[in-house]
């Protein structure tokens, strides 16, 4: 996301740099020099050390703004941040941490980010709608929300009903088949196994249905057992990780996020920007890009209910049609990245 904002903020005369704190600097520090930032490498795995390079750092460069990203160095940074006397001081909250925690870890949560407000200064952003409810509500922080946004020149509709019946040629998925598609770790809070569940529910009433899990990570393995314990395994295609996630989404009919929470689900985002109508769970993070009956279905956490959605949705391609433009208009104007950086700028000028 900040490498495709570069341009826009350049043109807004804004000069960027990139401060990384972990050991190495990492591969994508080439991407974002390419795209116009100046890349700085302070670890912070030393303590006083990154202390005493930070705020030299700071002094020397003499910035307007540190936004902070880290939730692990929040007040550690933006301290040495105020220390440097610099004027804004924005940090970007990105996950629903307030709606996770209980007892004594949400105290500490709460008096965290009452000492950066208060304190330190520091304006909070909340990615969605979800995250400034928690953060508000639960943890009393009041935030600035600026929408997520994701790349439009990669993530778009097909151009054609011929476009998609080509890409699934190429996947060798028929026709008439409906391809519903998952992209995301395999992961305990991402829940695939309640799509594999609903996929061998639809099969045993003979529904022509492929299930496309686009993503890896340590729950593969069992998920790849279960399909094969239901006698799904021709059905359901473990594709893993990919670099053409778009061509993947146009390929299929419906997307299915079955999250247990997210910040924002970037991955429903891009499908939403690829036309697609969505069935997802009624969490924080989801609800936020999902109408109900709008521009798809938001469930209970109930694989059964799952199915119950997908049957209505495999006897009606018009509905998943009008539910995929529906959901492609809201995000261009919900989620629409040089409105969500005006709204940034805003913050940055202290115009908030």
């Amino acid at each position: 996301m900040l490498n495709l904002a570069s341009d826009y903020l350049q043109k807004k005369g804004i000069s960027l740099y990139a401060l990384n704190t972990s050991n190495k600097l990492g591969d994508y520090a080439d991407v974002m020099q390419k795209s116009g930032y100046q890349i700085f490498h302070i670890p912070i795995s030393n303590r006083l050390k990154f202390i005493i390079h930070f705020y030299s750092f700071l002094k020397k460069e003499k910035f307007d703004v540190v936004h902070i990203h880290p939730e692990k160095y929040k007040l550690l940074i933006a301290l040495i941040a105020k220390l440097a006397s610099v004027g804004i001081i924005t940090t970007t909250v990105h996950s629903v941490f307030g709606g996770l925690f209980k007892g004594a870890k949400l105290r500490n949560f709460k008096i965290k980010r009452w000492i950066a407000r208060n304190i330190l200064g520091v304006t909070f952003i909340a990615i969605s709608p979800s995250v400034k409810e928690i953060e508000e509500e639960i943890l009393s922080n009041p935030t600035e929300l600026v929408p997520n946004w994701t790349d439009e020149t990669k993530f778009f509709p097909a151009k054609s009903e011929e476009e998609k019946q080509m890409l699934r040629k190429e996947l060798g998925i028929h026709e008439n088949s409906l391809v519903i598609i998952s992209v995301g770790s395999c992961i305990p809070i991402k829940n695939q196994k309640d799509i594999i569940t609903c996929t061998h529910q639809l099969i045993s009433k003979n529904y022509n249905i492929i299930y496309l899990l686009v993503g890896d990570g340590p729950l593969r393995q069992s998920y790849e057992e279960y399909a094969k314990q239901l006698g799904i395994e021709q059905y359901v295609r473990f594709v893993g990780q990919s670099n053409k996630v778009r061509d993947l989404l146009i390929a299929s009919d419906v997307f299915v996020m079955t999250s247990k929470y997210e910040g924002l689900g970037n991955s429903l985002l891009e499908a939403l920007y690829c036309g697609l109508p969505a069935i997802v769970y009624n969490v924080y993070g989801l609800r936020d890009l999902v109408e109900d009956s709008k521009n798809g279905f938001v469930i209970e956490t109930n694989p059964d209910m799952l199915a119950d959605k997908l049957e209505i949705l495999y006897n009606n391609e018009i509905l998943r049609k009008q539910f995929g433009a529906n959901g492609y208009e809201y995000v261009k104007k919900e989620y629409n990245m040089k409105t969500s950086l005006d709204k940034m700028i805003q913050v940055y000028e202290g115009k908030k």
